[in-house]
């Protein structure tokens, strides 16, 4: 029940909400069909990478977003890749945890990691320890 609710409130709304931006990136991709005209990115690889993930997850909540999957196509239709695309292990080993997210604890900056809950979050565990740790904990406000 927790995972359905963390599912319905959290993950698929940020996926809504994240996409969309990357939609609007990878539907204005120059003539070589890449983010940048000098040719394929990091951007590129990123957006392709994320896309997987998700579609694997999740693959209905990346319909309505085709030219990231276009982008995302086009990245793995690479020659340079194919190699690496038929011997890597499968993303069948993937679950989602879009609540808890584990932060190095180097990267902590000033203010606090409240910060790091985006759109409709907050920041939820206060406990020291777990700020050590690089544990945060958010929750949807009401």
């Amino acid at each position: 029940m927790l995972k359905e609710r963390i599912f319905h409130e959290i993950y698929k709304p940020a996926v809504k909400q994240y996409f969309t931006i990357l939609e609007e990136f990878a539907s204005k991709t120059t003539r070589n069909g890449f983010l940048l005209s000098s040719g394929i990115s990091y951007a590129d690889f990123g957006i392709a990478n994320l896309y997987e993930i998700v579609n694997a997850l999740n693959p209905e909540l990346v319909l309505e977003f085709p030219s990231v999957k276009e982008l995302a196509q086009r990245v793995f239709a690479l020659p340079q890749l194919q190699y690496y695309l038929k011997n890597r292990p499968p993303l069948a080993h993937l679950k989602p945890s879009p609540v808890i997210f584990k932060i190095p604890p180097r990267i902590f900056l000033k203010p606090p990691m409240k910060k790091l809950c985006v759109g409709n979050y907050n920041k939820i565990d206060d406990q020291d320890n777990n700020v050590e740790k690089g544990i945060l904990v958010c929750r949807k406000r009401k």
